[in-house]
């Protein structure tokens, strides 16, 4: 005679399962109809963080959420540049101009931490950044003292660039012609002037760099023009050294 088995219960079905199920449904219910989609998210997002955290119901990292969606002021669930300064000037008391060059740097660096490389920092960055950087006051002393020595390095190479150009331009027209800029990387590059030895093509190099960096297409580099090529290539001896590798393995 066969035994006729109970049913199969399902995991839900059992008892001490249903109540916490319910919990979450009631919880999620209540977040969406009170505060929308946005909250919801969050909601979830606590519920079922998956990076291996254990602390995310911690005051300070409540306090690193909040920062989180403050300065995400499109809602993308990222940071991106303007954010990042605009949360960086807060935080450290600075100005934008001020904490400008850091953020870009910084945003690069986080954004390659996450592998994606899209110009945007994801919360598991942001939240290792913000505990590491931000979260106490001396953390915030010592960033704020990183941000005003790159803010016054870049200053300080700005002033040079301008210098330099205002040498070169010989003429006095406020911006530097093909033939200007010839004579001033002759003199600056080094060994890569001395590789290029046939007057062709060192006179298509000053033509492919002056087309490069002439943002407004008027076949002349103004002094910012100028500055922002002197600040990538020109500015200390491991740049120029990167930059001439640069153009050898591209060609003339």
């Amino acid at each position: 005679m066969l035994t006729r088995q109970p049913p199969h219960e399902l995991p839900f079905s059992q008892p001490h399962l249903r109540g916490n199920v319910c919990a979450i449904s009631l919880t999620v219910s209540s977040l969406a109809e009170q505060q929308g989609a946005g909250a919801m998210r969050d909601a979830f997002a606590t519920l079922f963080d998956d990076d291996g955290d254990e602390d995310d119901a911690k005051p300070d990292i409540v306090i690193i959420r909040q920062a989180f969606r403050k300065y995400d002021s499109d809602d993308s669930g990222s940071i991106e540049k303007g954010e990042l300064r605009s949360l960086l000037a807060d935080t450290l008391k600075l100005s934008l101009e001020q904490v400008d060059g850091y953020a870009a740097q910084l945003l690069q660096r986080l954004d390659e931490k996450d592998g994606s490389a899209d110009g945007k920092v994801e919360w598991r960055i942001f939240r290792k950044f913000y505990k590491a950087s931000l979260a106490t006051e001396e953390a915030r002393e010592q960033l704020a003292a990183k941000v005003l020595a790159k803010a016054a390095g870049l200053e300080s190479t700005k002033q040079r660039a301008l210098e330099l150009f205002a040498r070169a331009d010989k003429d006095g027209s406020g911006t530097l012609s093909a033939d200007e800029l010839s004579v001033l990387l002759r003199e600056t590059l080094g060994s890569l002037a001395d590789a290029i030895t046939d007057a062709a093509e060192w006179d298509s190099f000053v033509k492919d760099a002056m087309a490069r960096g002439d943002k407004n297409a008027d076949g002349a580099w103004d002094a910012s023009e100028f500055a922002n090529y002197f600040g990538k290539c020109l500015a200390h001896p491991t740049l120029i050294s990167a930059y001439t590798k640069k153009v050898l393995a591209r060609g003339l």
